[in-house]
């Protein structure tokens, strides 16, 4: 098993091993070119050199979860100097992510999203619903905005793309945290609805942001790129990443192994709750789940906060299995976080030893689990 940070390897017997888990391993092998084809041939849509013209300015609504594949903005940005616009900004949502972490081509401007800074919004429309939807100025001023997003399961089983970078993440919006034990079963895939709230597609629709950029992430590296018409994007992208990290196993397990984050990407505490969200999905009452992970004290403490976490929702957890943590944070202060300390990874083939049933979970963070029983 692989998280950031470190591997581990053990052996356990096939007999108890409900599921051994991990995502889809095959990779784009020529990404720069891959990108180029899908913004010529988009789905439903003209090539990306048709959307703008000269003189336009440009906004990339940017997933910044993507910054360790700097040849997506890089060919985006290709085309787009090649129909000469007059500017190319990039916004990202700056809770999450800083400069350092993103590399862009020279000449584009980053702007970092931050809601609490009224001045930075804009009214931009009221929904069907009533809702009133205020953005980053710079999206609804832009004569183009093309969202950028990877494609990930939401805590409740929703499909995350780019028409959530938008809204909430460069938007006034916070974005509701979910209960630990409150995930829903993945639904079906269906091709009449969208992936997500019809907030997030109407907004898109609202500021006239028709052609969007999804990128499937493979174990390491991109697994598939999608470009063009927001709505054929959103159920092809759900349909590639419900058949690549959804995970169904028959039943849960006595003991859940997960790693957090991958060799080629660090992980944040957002991915830390993630994880540990589901591993609760995959484990049984008064089971035990090892987290395998590279974060340091403040990071952990930050995950298990009020900014992540529903108050008393981690004592809940807790009642529920007994949580082993290796990481970079002392054993004393693994346990005066309320968990069992993994000091040698040598202790996770123990763990695996001396269980009943056993699930792996390679990077929980990006993977969502619907145990059938």
């Amino acid at each position: 098993m692989d998280f950031h940070g470190g591997s581990v390897s053990f052996e356990a017997d096939p007999a108890i091993v409900v599921a051994a888990w991990t995502g889809p391993l095959t990779q784009v092998s020529d990404l720069s070119h891959r990108i180029a084809e899908a913004l010529e041939s988009p789905l439903h849509f003209p090539p990306l050199r048709q959307v703008v013209v000269p003189g336009d300015r440009v906004v990339i609504a940017f997933d910044g979860s993507l910054s360790q594949h700097p040849e997506v903005l890089a060919e985006v940005c290709k085309v787009l100097r090649s129909v000469e616009v007059d500017s190319i900004t990039v916004v990202i949502d700056g809770r999450e992510f800083s400069a350092t972490e993103v590399a862009f081509p020279d000449g584009v401007t980053l702007v970092h999203h931050d809601p609490s800074d009224r001045e930075s919004l804009a009214y931009l429309a009221t929904t069907e619903a009533g809702l009133r939807i205020y953005l980053n100025r710079l999206l609804p001023d832009a004569d183009c905005v093309i969202p950028i997003g990877g494609v990930r399961f939401g805590d409740d089983g929703s499909v995350r793309g780019p028409w959530s970078v938008i809204t909430p993440g460069l938007s006034d919006a916070t974005e509701p945290r979910t209960p630990l034990f409150a995930a829903k079963p993945a639904r079906k895939i269906t091709k009449e609805k969208p992936t997500e709230a019809p907030s997030s597609t109407e907004v898109a629709w609202l500021l006239g942001s028709q052609f969007e950029i999804a990128i499937v992430p493979a174990t390491e590296g991109i697994a598939e790129v999608i470009a063009g018409e927001a709505e054929p994007i959103a159920v092809e992208a759900e349909a590639r990443l419900r058949a690549t990290w959804l995970l169904e196993p028959e039943s849960r397990a006595d003991l859940v192994i997960t790693g957090v984050g991958a060799t080629d990407r660090p992980a944040s505490p957002n991915d830390f709750v993630r994880a540990l969200r589901q591993s609760l999905a995959a484990v049984q009452r008064g089971g035990k789940i090892a987290l395998l992970c590279d974060l340091d004290l403040p990071a952990l403490r930050d995950a298990l906060g009020p900014n992540h976490i529903v108050a008393d929702d981690f004592a809940h957890a807790l009642a529920w299995a007994d949580i082993y943590l290796h990481s970079r944070a002392s054993a004393d202060d693994v346990e005066e976080l309320g968990m069992l300390a993994i000091d040698r990874l040598t202790q996770v083939g123990k763990l695996a030893a001396a269980t009943h049933s056993l699930i792996t979970i390679n990077q929980g963070d990006r993977t969502f689990v619907h145990a059938r029983s």
